[in-house]
């Protein structure tokens, strides 16, 4: 009977030891049937241009104020705020009636000064000293003086005239010389008062030039401050114009980048006016002195503007490419947001690594992780929702 339990259970044991071996492979193979399917890629090394990011604002190339250079009332103003203009275009028209007038009495006594030197009507050339009627006059009388003088020495000696007629031919000799020097002496301070004359002149003619205001530069007009009737006054603000061919970009550098940038480098900037458009630009100075409040230094870039769509004044995101440097790059849709960080699942193995990553720059949809994958490390595009760090998962490449 003893016998005939223990065999009995011996065979119970044997069955059931046989179950359970049959059963492990199902649920191994159930398990695996399980772990989630995960696409990956393998990050990759890419060569990126280094960039300094800037802000600045465009200015005009140049700006100047027009102002009056003569004392009178507007009669004509030629332009207005946004006109375009050239370089000696004609802005507005002060009256000239009364310079016109100062220029005629100048061009009348400078006339006269001239007819008093013997210079004939229509020529306004002052001639030299010695070829002035005056003086010709007082230089033939000394001669004679001279010769009368010498002749009567002459004659003394032969005792054909007295001492008395030497010594007054002698004295009629110093009478002509002093005419002479009076003459000369005349004559240059005539010549004085018609050089004096003439500068009048050529003053009292720039003024009456001076009522016809020109823009010394081609731009556009930003502020028009003058309108007709008005009485200006010397020096008094008219227009202000503002050259926009090129724009000039000023900006401004942190004092480590200082060694990055240089004079030719390119810039290219953006503004909120024109979204969707890239500007070019090209760094022409660099400021020598680093501004101890901001610890930056200014740039001066060259903008192009040949449709005028950008205007002085503009706010200015600037890139300037420094250089190129090796980065790890992950696919965009590998990053995911996760309380506010930036993560992605690389997969070890058949096992999910959850990384938080420092991204940079994008590429043609990969992103530049700065820290938080190696190169060649495979990271999941695909069913990110379900992952998490430590789990098994079946990838497919």
């Amino acid at each position: 009977m003893k016998r005939s339990l223990f065999a009995l259970i011996s065979i119970v044991l044997l069955f059931l030891g046989g179950c359970s071996r049959s059963v492990e492979p199902k649920a191994e193979a159930s398990r695996e049937t399980l772990m989630p399917v995960v696409r990956v890629v393998q990050g990759r090394q890419q060569t990126l241009q280094r960039e300094l990011q800037v802000v600045g604002n465009l200015l005009g190339n140049e700006e100047v104020i027009v102002s009056a250079q003569v004392d009178g009332p507007v009669k004509r103003v030629l332009h207005d705020l946004g006109d375009a203009v050239s370089q000696g275009a004609v802005l507005a028209e002060i009256d000239p009636t009364e310079l016109n007038m100062q220029m005629q009495r100048a061009h009348a006594s400078y006339r006269e000064a001239l007819a008093r030197l013997g210079v004939p009507e229509g020529s306004e050339k002052i001639p030299a000293i010695e070829d002035t009627p005056e003086v010709r006059q007082a230089r033939a009388q000394l001669d004679d003086a001279d010769t009368k003088a010498k002749r009567m020495e002459s004659l003394l000696q032969r005792g054909v005239v007295s001492q008395q007629t030497v010594d007054d031919a002698h004295t009629a000799q110093k009478v002509a010389d002093a005419h002479y020097q009076a003459a000369i002496q005349s004559v240059k301070n005539m010549t004085a008062s018609a050089q004096q004359f003439r500068a009048a002149l050529s003053w009292s003619r720039k003024k009456a030039q001076d009522t016809i205001v020109r823009s010394p530069l081609s731009g556009i007009i930003q502020e028009k401050m003058v309108s007709v009737g008005e009485y200006l006054k010397v020096n008094q603000a008219m227009f202000k114009i503002v050259s926009i061919q090129p724009l000039k970009l000023r900006a401004q550098v942190m004092e480590k980048d200082a060694q990055l940038v240089r004079a030719g480098m390119s810039v290219d900037l953006t503004v909120d006016a024109v979204p969707d458009r890239h500007f070019q630009g090209t760094i022409r100075r660099i400021a020598p002195a680093v501004e101890e409040n901001t610890r930056t230094f200014t740039i001066e870039a060259a903008v192009p503007n040949p449709s005028a769509v950008l205007k002085p004044g503009f706010f200015a995101r600037c890139t300037i490419p420094v250089g190129n440097y090796q980065a790890v790059m992950a696919p965009q849709e590998s990053i995911v947001n996760i309380a506010g960080l930036k993560k992605v699942y690389v997969i070890d193995g058949d096992v999910v690594q959850d990384r938080t990553v420092d991204v940079g720059r994008t590429a043609n949809n990969w992103v530049e992780i700065k820290a938080g994958v190696k190169p060649r490390e495979y990271v999941a595009v695909s069913n990110l929702q379900t992952l998490s760090s430590g789990l098994k998962v079946r990838t497919e490449k």
